[in-house]
C-alpha cells in the first residue's frame, strides 16, 4: 500500500499509458500496469485544490482510493478546508474524501 500526495503526482492521468506502452514494449505481466496501481496506490489533495483533478483521480482510481490532505506547510490549512468544505460534491461522497477512506485505510 502507497499513499501519494497531489492527487497521485500526476499518475491517475497516465493509466492508459502505462497499458499501451507495456503492450507496445511487450512488458510481461499477469494484469496491466494500471490495475496494479488502481489496487496499491491511494491519493490525497495535498496541494491540489481544484475540482478537475480531484474528477479525474476518482474516475481513474475509483472514489475509495482519494483522501484530503492539506500540504502544510506549502498550503494553507485553511485553504485546504475551504477547499473540502466547497468543492462540488455529492455529500456521502464528500465524507468520503474527507474522512472515511483514510479512517478505513489506516484503521482509524
Amino acid at each position: 500500500k502507497l499513499i501519494l500526495g497531489h492527487l497521485g503526482e500526476t499518475l491517475p492521468y497516465l493509466l492508459w499509458r502505462f497499458d499501451s506502452r507495456a503492450t507496445f514494449y511487450g512488458v510481461k505481466l499477469k494484469r496491466n500496469p494500471s490495475d496494479y496501481i488502481k489496487e496499491n496506490i491511494w491519493v490525497t489533495c495535498s496541494g491540489m485544490f481544484s475540482k478537475e483533478p480531484l474528477d479525474c483521480s476518482i474516475a481513474a482510481l475509483g472514489a475509495s482510493r482519494v483522501m484530503f490532505s492539506a500540504d502544510y506547510p506549502f498550503e494553507t490549512i485553511d485553504e485546504a478546508g475551504h477547499f473540502m468544505d466547497s468543492v462540488a460534491l455529492p455529500e456521502p461522497l464528500r465524507a468520503d474524501v474527507a474522512y472515511n477512506n483514510a479512517a478505513r485505510l489506516l484503521g482509524l
